[in-house]
């Protein structure tokens, strides 16, 4: 009997230890599920949170965004044809008055008197005054020539020329003559009375010859005299002609002159005054320029101050379409990784109840089976002293179970058939306590 005492004790306390190790897997299951509980509960605050938050800014974009979307919405109208800042073509400048001649001056032209100062007349001298430009040579005529081109003086040439001098032969007739009575009343004859005859015709014929001679150059420069006289008469006509020719050249020239000052006066004149009206047209085009400019410039300033204020409001719009936008992503964001965080809690939980009662089933498991095999070698062991088996006689084994059908009622109970923690209920699995 003690031996099968011994072996009751044993399977006892192998039940025992199997079924507190089934009673801490379902401490340590329900602290795990109640452990996920709190943190799936800790994660789905946290979610409310920023979704609060996320709600807050957004009512706090709320009035960027409109404020950009209106301005948006005027830019976009402003834009299209005919809009406030559609492109129009701005009126082409257009002077008026005065700088009309200025934008497109007419040449200058001048007339009357200035016309002849760009395009003078050659002067040329008329009547009188063209023969001082181009004078006739002096041509002495008659006598004058003679003195121009003196003949050469020729005196009587020899006794011929002599003898036939008018009243040479009646002197020396006379005074051969008289040299004869003379001798006849002196009675001076012979050599004597010729000698005084040769000389008497000697002297004559000098006497005669120089009187020839003085009479041909005295008539020689008479003429001469003449001739000179007669060209300096004509030298004189001629430079009183060629003086009044020249005076009227100078006449002429000097009113050509005096009409061409006139003309270049009336030129400067006519050009000065030009020049003024260009100037002041000139003046006039360029006040209209820049009061065109400035019309111009400042219709686009306004035009770009309107559409800044505008694209900057748009801007703001914008901006807050982008921080909305990755609030919003960053919103998601966080409800992914809670939402992953609350199905990771939940599945640990659930992992780590499962895993802990399946490490209490595996201890009773373990524990039955060490029962079942003592059992067998109890049976063994009685057979061979000749005792009864499971149930049978006697009154021992388990509940009349054999040892079979306790290990499989021990390996078929659940989780919900664990005792609790200071419970030895062994009746919720359908055994009893050994005899």
């Amino acid at each position: 009997m003690s031996f099968m005492t011994a072996g009751v004790g044993s399977a006892v306390g192998g039940i025992a230890g199997g079924i507190g190790s089934a009673i801490a897997a379902g401490e340590q299951a329900s602290a795990e599920k109640q452990a996920a509980q709190l943190q799936y509960q800790a994660q789905q605050a946290a979610l409310n949170q920023q979704q609060g938050m996320f709600n807050t800014q957004q009512r706090n974009i709320a009035p960027y965004l409109a404020a950009g979307s209106g301005a948006l919405s005027q830019l976009t109208a402003g834009t299209q044809p005919g809009g406030q800042f559609a492109s129009s073509a701005y009126p082409a400048f257009a002077p008026s008055g005065m700088a009309q001649a200025a934008y497109s001056p007419s040449s200058f032209t001048p007339y009357g008197a200035a016309g002849t100062a760009l395009n003078p007349n050659a002067y040329q001298p008329i009547g009188a005054a063209a023969a001082a430009y181009n004078p006739s040579a002096f041509q002495a005529t008659g006598a004058a020539q003679n003195a121009l081109q003196p003949s050469t003086f020729t005196g009587p040439q020899s006794m011929v020329d002599l003898a036939n001098t008018p009243g040479y032969q009646f002197a020396l007739q006379q005074g051969l003559q008289g040299l004869q009575r003379n001798e006849a009343a002196t009675g001076q004859l012979g050599g004597a009375a010729a000698k005084q005859a040769e000389n008497y015709a000697t002297g004559l014929a000098s006497q005669t010859y120089q009187q020839q001679y003085q009479n041909a150059l005295n008539a020689y420069q008479t003429n001469q005299a003449a001739a000179q006289q007669a060209l300096t008469g004509q030298q004189g006509i001629y430079g009183q002609n060629l003086g009044a020719q020249q005076a009227a050249a100078a006449l002429q020239s000097g009113q050509y002159g005096q009409n061409l000052a006139a003309a270049l006066s009336a030129l400067q004149g006519q050009s000065g005054i030009y020049g003024q009206n260009l100037a002041a047209a000139n003046q006039a085009l360029n006040q209209q320029q820049g009061l065109y400019g400035l019309n111009f410039n400042t219709q686009n300033l306004l035009q770009n101050q309107a559409f800044n204020r505008l694209a900057s409001i748009a801007g703001m719009g914008q901006g807050a379409t982008g921080q909305s936008g990755q609030l919003a992503q960053n919103f998601g964001q966080s409800m992914a990784n809670l939402l992953t965080q609350q199905g990771q809690a939940q599945a640990a939980g659930t992992l780590g109840a499962a895993q802990a009662q399946g490490a209490g089933i595996l201890g009773i498991g373990n524990a039955i089976g060490g029962i079942a095999n003592q059992a067998s070698q109890y049976q063994m062991l009685r057979g061979l002293l000749g005792g009864g088996g499971y149930g049978q006689g006697g009154g021992g084994g388990y509940g009349g179970l054999s040892p079979d059908q306790f290990a499989l009622n021990a390996f078929n109970a659940n989780n919900s058939g664990i005792p609790s923690s200071g419970s030895a209920d062994f009746g919720n699995w359908g055994l009893q306590p050994p005899q």
